[in-house]
């Protein structure tokens, strides 16, 4: 009994840490979400939407406090060249949008993105590595996080 009292005293001694990350998969894509980093409540959330290893990824993100970010990088896919692009969205503005207005957006983006890299990398293997498939499954996923954590910064 004694063990599990001083077990339990050391327990509640120690500084919380991270909250562990939520994910689920959508096909070829993960959405994750991590209510706190540092363990000091919900400071610093994050959620991401991703496809992909470095170096070659497509994904959506948002860290407590700033914009959301869009962005693909396939490194080296025409030799030495890289393929990259991206913009940023203030999270007001992203929170403005229905699910459905983001759905579209982004398929319509990434596919334009996917496009323009085969024009530059060709028929390289990791451009042809990356899929729409169930990605409106997965904004919807995300969307719904970022307005869980975002909500506070945007006035609602």
């Amino acid at each position: 009994m004694r063990a599990i009292l001083c077990l339990g005293l050391i327990a509640a001694s120690v500084p919380a840490g991270p909250s562990q990350p939520e994910m689920r998969a959508y096909g070829p894509w993960h959405v994750v979400s991590i209510s706190s980093l540092s363990g000091a409540g919900n400071d610093d959330a994050s959620v991401i939407l991703v496809q992909g290893d470095q170096p070659d990824v497509m994904q959506v993100s948002w860290d407590q406090g700033g914009p959301v970010w869009v962005s693909i990088d396939i490194d080296k896919c025409a030799g030495e060249e890289d393929f990259e692009a991206s913009y940023s969205v203030p999270v007001q503005d992203w929170m403005r949008q229905s699910r459905r207005e983001v759905q579209s957006r982004l398929r319509a983006d990434m596919a334009g993105w996917l496009r323009q890299a085969r024009v530059k990398c060709g028929n390289a293997a990791s451009v042809k590595a990356f899929r729409l498939t169930r990605l409106g499954e997965a904004v919807a996923d995300f969307h719904d996080r970022l307005r869980y954590y975002a909500g506070g910064e945007t006035g609602r």
